[in-house]
């Protein structure tokens, strides 16, 4: 019997199916997928559209709901609304610091690893659809969960009804090292607002010795980020409260897969080679103090949830056979609807490139 749960203004039902870790071979190694199902306790057994909601990321679950808030309210309007934990994820069968050095040496890892990008987790999405026996369903992709969408439109737009993207319509075939020169000075400017408003701050960073303590810049990008950025650094470097709040913030130790996959998002029969530290160093600047949501290989030598990966990720780093992610052609000849707001500020997305 399905497990059915209910929390203010929903009712949630869990899904879990297996597919195949490389859908090209399907009587290959399987591996779970997991799907939370939100309804409005009114239409809990009604025949409604359904709304597939692809999170942002990579390497992050999806929303864990504690009822029908904001958005997801407005949605239970109209749909059945599936809260997909894209693979290696959540519930879904996990790939963290603890499970992935298990596949073997670095270069199982890395083989392992390599099948968790975009097009694998439309494929997924595409195997809980027809599970379901749904014809077309929607899709809401936030962030990551746009370049998702815009995978799922050019590999399997039939099984789409409409699109909405949110912060993340993506660039197509445009070269590694260009984003990156773009996220780097659209980072520095971020950081350079920052330290406008916090002047004290520079300093105090300059003084944290751990360099993955730096990582907690992740957040510069977000509406509160340099807020949250100063609050964990005003107590100041080598006290009790910035160590403990800093190592919670910056460790990727539960979310391997986005630093280990975070320039591989973009890699389309090339290899990144670290593109946003080669960048960063023949630049230099802010970016160098705070690295904000790039990527360093240092990291995987400071951050020690990611020590065990380190070679694995080397490896992905010069893998040059990265398949293709979106069809320009497809992609032309598109008849979905598609909606997207692009945010024309994004430090993290280039509005020009989505544009």
């Amino acid at each position: 019997m399905q497990r059915r749960v209910s929390v203010p203004g929903a009712v949630l039902l869990e899904h879990r199916f297996e597919v195949p870790l490389d859908h090209a071979q399907p009587d290959g190694e399987r591996i779970e997928v997991f799907a939370r199902e939100m309804r409005a306790p009114r239409a809990v057994d009604e025949e409604r559209p359904y709304l597939l909601v692809l999170n942002g990321g990579p390497g992050s679950p999806n929303t864990r709901p504690t009822g029908a808030d904001g958005w997801l309210g407005l949605a239970l309007e109209e749909f059945h609304v599936m809260l997909l934990d894209q693979r290696g994820t959540g519930l879904s069968t996990p790939a963290d610091a603890r499970t992935i050095p298990r596949r073997g040496d670095a270069r199982a890892q890395a083989d392992y690893l390599a099948h968790f990008r975009a097009d694998a987790i439309v494929h997924d999405a595409e195997a809980l659809r027809v599970r379901l026996g749904v014809e077309r369903w929607s899709a809401l992709g936030q962030s990551y969960g746009g370049f998702v969408a815009t995978t799922y439109l050019s590999q399997a737009p039939e099984g789409l009804r409409e699109v909405f993207i949110t912060g993340g319509l993506p660039p197509v075939g445009v070269a590694v090292d260009d984003l990156y020169r773009s996220l780097v000075e659209r980072h520095e400017k971020r950081l350079e607002l920052y330290f406008e408003r916090y002047p004290e701050d520079r300093e105090r960073w300059e003084r944290v010795e751990q360099r993955w303590l730096r990582t907690v810049s992740r957040e510069a990008g977000m509406s509160t980020g340099l807020e949250r950025m100063h609050y964990v650094v005003e107590h100041g470097p080598g006290t009790f409260m910035f160590e403990e709040e800093a190592r919670r913030e910056a460790s990727l130790a539960t979310t391997p897969l986005y630093a280990l996959l975070h320039e591989a998002i973009y890699a389309e029969g090339e290899a990144t080679r670290w593109a946003a530290h080669r960048v960063v160093e023949e630049r230099g600047g802010l970016a160098a103090l705070l690295p904000g949501e790039m990527i360093f290989p240092w990291m995987f030598e400071d951050d020690p949830g990611l020590q065990p990966l380190a070679a694995a990720a080397e490896l992905l780093a010069e893998k040059d056979d990265w398949p293709a992610l979106y069809d320009p052609d497809r992609l032309r000849a598109n008849e979905v609807p598609v909606f997207a707001a692009v945010y024309l500020e994004d430090p993290y997305v280039d509005a020009a490139f989505s544009q």
